[in-house]
């Protein structure tokens, strides 16, 4: 089963480098078209999806890697015997904050 997810993982990174990589492409190419004083009209919107995707992917694989900011810093700044029952606040903080933005951004679609 470890297998699978670290599998899994290696694609969402394939996929995230990939995405950050072509919207780097589209942008920088974006800008010297402008700069040409032409101008096309479907490079922008592509990279603006390329990065919403970009967020979805990177934070699932953040959450897998445990490297989001709020576990990072409850790894590293409590003392060793604090380090776990920080660890749950932090992801149930997180969790909490997740359903709240759910909630809203539900409400607001």
């Amino acid at each position: 089963m470890k297998r699978i997810i670290n599998s899994f993982n290696k694609i969402e990174a394939f996929i995230g480098g990939t995405f950050l990589c072509a919207m780097l492409v589209l942008l920088a190419g974006q800008v010297i078209l402008r700069w040409a004083g032409a101008s096309n009209s479907w490079s922008e919107e592509i990279a603006r999806y390329m990065f919403v995707w970009l967020v979805y992917v990177g934070g699932s694989l953040a959450a897998a890697e445990r490297a989001h900011i709020t576990i990072t810093i409850a790894s590293r700044i409590w003392p060793k015997r604090i380090r776990p029952y920080a660890l749950i606040l932090g992801t149930v903080a997180w969790i909490i904050l997740s359903a709240i933005l759910s909630y809203y951004a539900f409400d607001f679609a």
